[in-house]
């Protein structure tokens, strides 16, 4: 039996283990999702001189790498304060760049094809000073979108029991989980047609990681194997932080932002329009989007896309707690 929980309104399911990989609908929200896949049957062995039981990966997540190979790989400027944030455990790679990656470059070049006649052909000074001008424009951008993507192919994360190391394409940066001060993520069903024909459909979450210092950290789960599973560590080590955080202000007297909300100890904001938790309507997700009926403008709808609201994961479980009601009930 296969038990897996919704990214978007966490309820737990329950399927076959013959129905794994398939594509459901979850029962409360309507999010489309793969299921994952069935847990390997478990088998006794016995030895003579037994070893200490090996790490294993529950489903839906990839054990960790050898400690000393991922060590081993680690460049020689590594920053010396890695140690604080204990052992490695994985690398998260970037993902190859699209092949029209570079397109913006070429239609630069094509733009410098006019401005190149006009200097070969051309006398006037004011002119030719305009065409040079133009040249070197579009150069520069395309060397600069060059550049970027080609860093942005260097991208990779090395994460660790206490955190993670970014390395953005110019320098490192370490993160504790502690340090992640806003987690942005939005679940997008993603579909390619051919023709008209939709040809392929794919569930994918996407991760904005804020660092205190302002640095940010961009990611899809479909970067590779270990891009979901480290998404999955941030929303827990994150959660697992900030909600006795947020709860200790709430009980404090204080309010607490997320995004377009600010949640109160005596009610809930929405851009500028406050109600007490008594008077809240119904709440909903859909396409992406939380509704909370009556906290908009004139006492409508209140509508949000999720990736706005900063540290959704903390204010949903905060929100239905408040309430004493699921999301969608």
């Amino acid at each position: 039996m296969i038990h897996f929980s919704c990214p978007q309104c966490k309820t737990v399911h329950k399927a076959d283990d013959q129905a794994a990989g398939n594509v459901i609908s979850c029962t409360a929200c309507g999010l489309r999702m793969r299921l994952p896949p069935s847990p390997p049957p478990t088998a006794l062995l016995v030895t003579a001189n037994p070893s200490p039981p090996r790490e294993v990966a529950t489903p839906g997540e990839i054990a960790d790498e050898d400690e000393a190979s991922l060590r081993a790989e680690l460049p020689a400027n590594y920053p010396p304060e890695a140690k604080e944030l204990g052992r490695p455990r994985f690398r998260v790679e970037r993902e190859t760049l699209p092949n029209n990656a570079f397109r913006p470059a070429f239609v630069a070049f094509l733009c410098c094809i006019p401005a190149t006649i006009c200097v070969l052909g051309g006398a006037n000074f004011f002119g030719l000073l305009l065409a040079w001008l133009w040249i070197g424009g579009w150069t520069g951008f395309a060397g600069w979108w060059i550049a970027r993507q080609l860093r942005r192919k260097r991208v990779y994360a090395v994460v660790h029991t206490g955190g993670f190391v970014l390395y953005d394409g110019r320098g490192f940066t370490v993160w504790h989980w502690a340090d992640v001060a806003k987690l942005n993520l939005q679940n997008i069903d993603q579909r390619s047609y051919v023709y008209f024909i939709q040809v392929d459909r794919l569930l994918t979450t996407w991760y904005r990681l804020r660092h205190r210092a302002g640095t940010e950290y961009r990611f899809w789960s479909t970067q590779g194997p270990r891009a979901a599973q480290f998404g999955l560590l941030v929303q827990n080590e994150t959660y697992a932080r900030m909600l006795p955080a947020a709860l200790a202000r709430l009980q404090a007297g204080e309010s607490v932002d997320f995004g377009p909300f600010r949640m109160e100890p005596t009610g809930l904001s929405f851009r500028g329009h406050s109600l007490p938790w008594s008077q809240i309507g119904p709440m909903s997700f859909q396409q992406g989007k939380l509704l909370i009926d009556r906290l908009g403008a004139n006492g409508g709808t209140a509508t949000a896309l999720l990736e706005v609201v900063d540290n959704s994961h903390v204010f949903i479980s905060l929100l239905e707690q408040k309430l004493g009601r699921r999301i969608g009930e």
